[in-house]
């Protein structure tokens, strides 16, 4: 089955929920639940970091707020608040 690719523009209009709500079918074929979930917790976390950080709630985010300086801001604070190893950085780099 051939990938239909979004392009960013729409991708970035579109609410995060609902973009991985309709992509969660697509994703579960691809990898197992456990996974689809630690990437939902993921993107939840940054999403909420990301707001506290930027003032704007999740559905009004860009990719362009996403930015290098927030994205490092998030991984030491996932260190410094919540302890996480360098092993579960990486894996929240995969959401990133």
């Amino acid at each position: 089955m051939p990938r239909r690719w979004i392009p960013i523009r729409a991708r970035s209009e579109t609410h995060a929920p609902q973009f991985i709500e309709k992509s969660r079918d697509i994703t579960e074929r691809l990898i197992g639940p456990n996974t689809v979930a630690a990437y939902r917790d993921a993107f939840k976390l940054l999403l909420v970091f990301a707001q506290q950080r930027t003032g704007k709630p999740p559905s009004k985010l860009e990719f362009a707020d996403l930015d290098a300086p927030l994205i490092g801001a998030f991984l030491e604070h996932l260190e410094a608040e919540r302890g996480n190893s360098t092993r579960t950085h990486t894996a929240h780099l995969g959401v990133c």
